[in-house]
C-alpha cells in the first residue's frame, strides 16, 4: 500500500529541512506526534539515527521504532519501521518551487506475515484513508512551523 501527499510551503528549502530533519523536536510542531525519544544518534549527518515515536493512531496512543536509512541534505530523508509484520517506509522530500518549496511525503506499507497481509487486504481502505488523512494534518503542521519562524 502506498500513499504520497505534498504542500507547497512559502519559504526556501533550507528552512523546511530545518524543521523536518530536527526529528526530537517534531512533538512541538506536529500534532499527531506525542513524542520522540532517541534510541541511537549517529556521529555525524540523519543517517542511522534511531528513535521511538509516540502518535496518535485510531484514537489510541501507538509507539514504533524507526531509523534513517538514507538522507541527502537539504533534498530528502527516507525512514523506515517495522511493526506487526509490516515494514513501513517513508520518505520526506523537499524540492524548491518558484514560491518558495514543495514538500512531499511517501509513505509505503508492506506486510510480511501472513496476519499482517491478511490484515492488510481486508482493511485496506480504512488503513489507506487514516494514512492520508495523517499525512496531510502533518504536512499542514509543518507548513505552519515553517512559515510561523
Amino acid at each position: 500500500m502506498r500513499v504520497t501527499s505534498y504542500v507547497d510551503i512559502q519559504a526556501p528549502p533550507k528552512a523546511v529541512w530545518a524543521v523536518v530533519s530536527d526529528i526530537e523536536r517534531l512533538p512541538g510542531r506536529v500534532k499527531g506526534i506525542l513524542k520522540v525519544e532517541a534510541v541511537d544518534r549517529p556521529k555525524t549527518g540523519l543517517v542511522g539515527f534511531k528513535w521511538r515515536e509516540t502518535r496518535k493512531l485510531f484514537g489510541k496512543e501507538a509507539t514504533a521504532v524507526m531509523w534513517i536509512t538514507d538522507a541527502k541534505a537539504p533534498s530528502h530523508y527516507e525512514k523506515r519501521g517495522e511493526e506487526r509484520g509490516v515494514v513501513y517506509t517513508t520518505r520526506i522530500g523537499v524540492s524548491s518551487t518558484p514560491d518558495g518549496s514543495r514538500l512531499t511525503m511517501y509513505w509505503q506499507g508492506i506486510p510480511q506475515a501472513f496476519g499482517a497481509k491478511v490484515m492488510l487486504a481486508l482493511m485496506a481502505p480504512l488503513i489507506k484513508s487514516a494514512t492520508r488523512k495523517a499525512l496531510r494534518d502533518d504536512l499542514a503542521d509543518i507548513k505552519a512551523a515553517v512559515e510561523a519562524a
